[in-house]
């Protein structure tokens, strides 16, 4: 199992990426991606490979 099971979500302040601002609270970053599309940064964005269990792609 991967070390990262207790992964809560980023610390504040984030960093900027790109065209993507700091954030410097949850509630900050949540009010900027209701106003975005995630598709309007997709140049800042790295492509990755997923992989599933077996028996856990079956019920997606």
């Amino acid at each position: 199992m991967s070390e990262r099971t207790d992964y809560k979500g980023p610390e504040y302040p984030t960093e900027a990426h790109g065209s993507i601002p700091a954030f410097h609270s949850y509630e900050e970053e949540a009010e900027f991606w209701d106003t975005h599309d995630f598709t309007d940064f997709k140049q800042e964005t790295t492509p990755v490979t997923v992989r599933a269990p077996r028996g856990l792609s079956a019920n997606v």
